[in-house]
């Protein structure tokens, strides 16, 4: 199948089947990703943790994060300008969470140099803000944009053996809010959210003729701009 094909069977999952993907495959997949996924001077910002079918519990608190920021941030913000305007937080965008079999969490970290990059750094001045604690914000745009290269590769691996995406990017950025919850393996700022598994219910499978109709991107014109 051509790649165009291919990736225009993605779609957002609303909720995965219970029927979860062999491990073994999933692993094979994402060592395919990690491998044909570039980095600037292959550093590769990012760590990817992986929770998979058994880690019910610790997907929950994600889940529950996402809803307490969703909540957080529509309150604050009270575009209605409602009088006491509360939410629950509920998002149907979110519901994959508590039903996806394998869940990747992608963050920064700090890295070591490869032997090239350690060797110039030894003959010059060059510095590497994802090598210092201190200075990964300034290099927050890199890792997300290689996080996404990330997942836009995962994807298409996946699709390829009929295996379905979904992200979000709703949940609390900084490493606090997770390890208040106990998940304190998420030592650095949280990048991205990647659900793996096979779709029981697609986010359009929700709607109404009229909202899918109504649920369109940009025309091409407005995000390209030939000069």
């Amino acid at each position: 199948m051509e790649a165009f094909q291919l990736l225009s069977k993605r779609r957002h999952i609303n909720k995965f089947s219970e029927n979860a993907p062999d491990e073994e495959l999933i692993k094979k997949l994402i060592w395919q990703t990690w491998k044909v996924t570039p980095s600037k001077n292959n550093f590769m910002p990012y760590k990817v943790h992986v929770l998979g079918p058994e880690c019910i519990e610790e997907k929950q608190k994600v889940l529950a994060m996402a809803q307490l920021n969703k909540k957080r941030t529509n309150e604050r913000s009270n575009v209605m300008e409602i009088e006491n305007y509360e939410e629950d937080g509920f998002n149907q965008n979110f519901e994959f969470l508590s039903t996806v079999p394998y869940l990747l969490v992608c963050t920064q970290r700090v890295c070591e140099p490869n032997e090239y990059i350690r060797i110039g750094i030894a003959e010059g001045n060059n510095i590497y803000e994802q090598m210092h604690e201190s200075m990964l914000e300034d290099v927050i745009k890199t890792a997300s944009t290689e996080v996404g290269m990330f997942k836009a590769n995962l994807t298409a691996l996946c699709l390829e053996q009929g295996i379905d995406t979904s992200c979000i990017a709703c949940f609390p950025h900084h490493p606090e809010p997770w390890q208040e919850v106990g998940l304190d393996w998420v030592e650095y700022p949280v990048i991205l959210l990647i659900g793996i598994g096979y779709c029981e219910e697609s986010r359009q499978d929700r709607m109404r003729q009229d909202e899918k109709d109504g649920d369109k991107k940009p025309e091409l014109e407005t995000v390209v701009n030939y000069i």
